[in-house]
């Protein structure tokens, strides 16, 4: 049954990249190449980089998830980090990770350095923190395969955004 569904994904996933790079095999080569090497780049950095403002962007889609607020304050961004937690909380201590005492929307510095860098369970939580933003970052290189309607254009763009997407992606976030 897994076989089966891996198969009927595996089918959609061709569709996903633009008809005009399949008439180059070569050219669905470097792409393959490149999505390989942006995502080696995303997962070398993704649990160790990150900055305060994820955490406070997650407490607060954590304080939706438990109903203490209004959901018309919030962006859409937090709404699917909301859902995201929905999952997480399954496996991951989020009321130890996301909680703080002074009440603030924004992490202090203190709670930051002092409760959740040396937690047991951080560094998964960041990588599965980031998950939702790696998602919508391939996504955004897909799209610009399909804007640009010049193939070699648009794999010089795709590559582009694997590696300077990283930058954007991981190392901003950076504490």
């Amino acid at each position: 049954m897994i076989h089966r569904q891996f198969i009927e994904v595996k089918h959609y996933i061709p569709k996903l990249i633009p008809q005009t790079y399949y008439e180059h095999p070569s050219i669905m080569g470097i792409i393959k190449t490149w999505t390989l090497i942006g995502l080696i780049l995303r997962f070398i950095f993704i649990p160790i980089a990150f900055h305060g403002d994820l955490l406070s962007t997650y407490h607060r889609s954590f304080m939706i998830l438990l109903g203490s607020t209004n959901l018309g304050l919030y962006s859409p961004t937090q709404l699917i980090q909301t859902l995201f937690l929905f999952v997480y909380q399954l496996f991951l201590p989020l009321e130890e990770l996301l909680i703080w005492p002074e009440g603030s929307s924004s992490v202090p510095v203190a709670f930051w350095l002092y409760s959740f860098v040396p937690h047991y369970a951080s560094k998964f939580a960041v990588f599965l923190f980031k998950i939702p933003y790696l998602i919508f970052d391939f996504a955004t290189g897909i799209i610009l395969l399909h804007y640009l309607s010049n193939v070699k254009k648009g794999v010089l763009a795709y590559k582009f955004w694997m590696v300077k997407s990283h930058r954007n992606f991981c190392i901003i976030h950076i504490c």
